[in-house]
């Protein structure tokens, strides 16, 4: 009997290795991010003028009556005003301009791509300019800017060597310098020297896992990319205009899921309330107390303030990082981009029915 046991174990690893899954396979599935949560999620918008401490909820309409139920998923100003915003749903990339200040609600809809919205990007030290990145279908990606502060768009399918594809994550280091990563692993990098209006295909990050999101560090001299993706997943490059990425131990596998400097000081947030820090450009990294184990999306910072948001959870820190404090815990709620300009912030996001 023992030895019929035996057989039939060893039969049901060989079926398994032909579908490439393991016996003895007990890691985190390296899969995709999940995507904003579909028709039950009603989108809204948090604002606070005293750094978080309180906060306001607004519920977000966005387009047609049949469509208006979606999460927000994006958020930023183009403008010098910061009472002017332009948010997107990635579900329905529906991009939507208002203001929170004086309650300026849906005052126009704009959809400059087709297929979902991944991130929307200011580009720095410029006046009224950005940049919103997707993916559509085939594993296809695409570009859209504005220099209006999102009255009007120019699309672009195509960098220097070809199609995009599928674009994740995109960061600026200056006026001129910015990067964008793909989500899966074997894609290309894109580079532009000229504030994005030529894209260069750089080679992938390397790993097999998907990546989540992409900052620069330094100074205004010495300036350099970290990527952060799923199950602890940390690269950075170490020059100027190099193209070697390196690996940098996280010290965890869950996955990472968002990632912000100041300085040489990184925050890098992930799943069941994962934090860590980093003083020194990221080449090290260490665990903090995050005071939550739900999952963290994103991270903004301002000077040595910063706020982190995800599932249900709002996280608040006034030492560059190094503690936190839970702002806000609301079961419904679930957050996905910041705002900041202290003592003002904008956490979008959705709420579950």
């Amino acid at each position: 009997m023992m030895n019929k046991k035996i057989m039939l174990i060893c039969i049901l690893c060989v079926m398994l290795s032909f579908t490439g899954s393991s016996c003895l396979d007990t890691e985190v599935s390296n899969t995709a991010p999940d995507p904003p949560p579909a028709s039950n999620v009603s989108g809204i918008l948090l604002a606070t003028n005293n750094s978080g401490e309180f906060w306001t909820r607004n519920y977000i309409m966005i387009g047609s009556a049949s469509d208006s139920r979606r999460s927000i998923t994006g958020v930023t100003s183009f403008s010098s005003d910061p009472d002017s915003l332009c948010i997107i749903s990635g579900e329905k990339n529906v991009w939507k301009r208002s203001g929170f200040l004086s309650n300026r609600w849906g005052v126009e809809v704009y959809s400059p791509l087709n297929g979902m919205l991944t991130d929307i990007e200011k580009i720095p030290s410029s006046i009224d300019a950005g940049i919103v990145i997707g993916q559509q279908g085939a594993g296809l990606g695409h570009v859209a800017m504005t220099s209006d502060d999102g009255f009007t768009w120019v699309v672009n399918e195509y960098s220097t060597t070809g199609i995009f594809r599928g674009l994740r994550a995109i960061d600026f280091d200056n006026s001129l310098r910015g990067i964008i990563i793909p989500e899966r692993p074997e894609d290309s990098t894109y580079k532009t020297f000229d504030g994005g209006y030529t894209w260069i295909a750089s080679p992938p990050v390397p790993g097999i896992n998907y990546k989540n999101d992409v900052c620069y560090y330094g100074s205004n001299v010495e300036t350099h990319p970290v990527v952060c993706g799923n199950l602890g997943s940390i690269y950075r490059i170490n020059f100027p205009f190099d193209t070697n990425w390196v690996s940098t131990s996280s010290g965890t596998q869950e996955n990472l899921n968002g990632i912000d400097f100041s300085g040489l000081v990184g925050i890098i947030v992930g799943d069941r309330g994962t934090i860590l820090r980093s003083d020194d450009g990221g080449e090290s990294w260490s665990a903090v107390q995050s005071g939550t184990t739900k999952n963290i999306k994103k991270v903004k910072f301002h000077l040595n303030f910063l706020l982190a948001v995800g599932d249900n959870v709002i996280l608040r820190s006034t030492d560059y990082g190094i503690t936190w404090i839970v702002a806000r815990d609301e079961p419904k709620e679930l957050y996905y981009d910041i705002y900041l300009f202290q003592p003002y912030g904008v956490v979008v996001g959705g709420i579950l029915d």
